[in-house]
């Protein structure tokens, strides 16, 4: 219970990142934790001694200790990890038939034809890594997605960045469209900028890079 009380709380709004070697590190400072208790089981005494319970509390003083350093506190939940969320409360589960077992009486209902469910892998690898993908509105991830969709769905993809052109295309679901859809998103061309030239003499001659302009007054766009 104590232990319990001790563990970080993650509230609406936030979460918390638990890595592979945070567990195995609290895995490893529970275990003793657990033996300890095991002990005191096995002693099978009605009244337990005050020496195991005095390992017991420092046991599990020395876990909520632990434990506090090793997991970092909840923060405020991120725009990627929201938009992960998102896609997830909008997973869809799609019932597949099952044949009945031979074993009992088929019903009426089961002897019905059931509908086919066909499904297809979409998946989109963006360059540059960091380019939101937006499938029918709903943004579903930064650089790479994959997901089961039935046939028939229409699937409108829309992949952009800033500073890049943004890039849309559609995939209906049907019999061989599901695979790695690769796409590299081109740089938005750098904005013209006017520049003008005027010389005295007026009758004087203008060159740019070896070509001639004309002469006296020049102006032109460059990138």
């Amino acid at each position: 219970e104590k232990i319990e009380q001790q563990a970080p709380v993650v509230a609406d709004g936030q979460e918390l990142t638990i890595g592979e070697e945070t567990i195995q590190e609290t895995e490893e400072v529970f275990k003793a934790v657990v033996e300890t208790v095991k002990k005191i089981i096995e002693q099978e005494q009605e009244v337990v001694s005050a020496e195991s319970v005095e390992e017991l509390e420092q046991l599990v003083e020395q876990t909520m200790t632990r434990v506090s350093e090793v997991i970092e506190a909840p923060i405020e939940i991120t725009e990627e990890s929201a938009a992960e969320l998102k896609t997830i409360d909008k997973i869809k589960l799609v019932e597949i038939p099952v044949a009945p077992a031979a074993a009992r009486e088929v019903t009426a209902e089961e002897e019905r034809p059931q509908p086919e469910i066909k499904l297809e892998k979409i998946a989109i690898a963006v360059t540059p890594r960091d380019a939101q993908i937006f499938i029918n509105g709903e943004q579903t991830g930064k650089g790479r997605f994959s997901g089961l969709f039935a046939h028939g769905e229409t699937l409108d993809v829309e992949i952009n960045k800033d500073g890049y052109l943004a890039h849309k295309f559609t995939v209906i679901v049907e019999k061989d469209s599901g695979k790695l859809y690769t796409i590299a998103l081109e740089k938005k061309p750098l904005p013209k900028e006017k520049i003008s030239i005027r010389v005295s003499p007026q009758d004087a001659e203008i060159f740019l890079d070896g070509k001639s302009l004309g002469k006296g007054d020049y102006t032109g766009e460059f990138e």
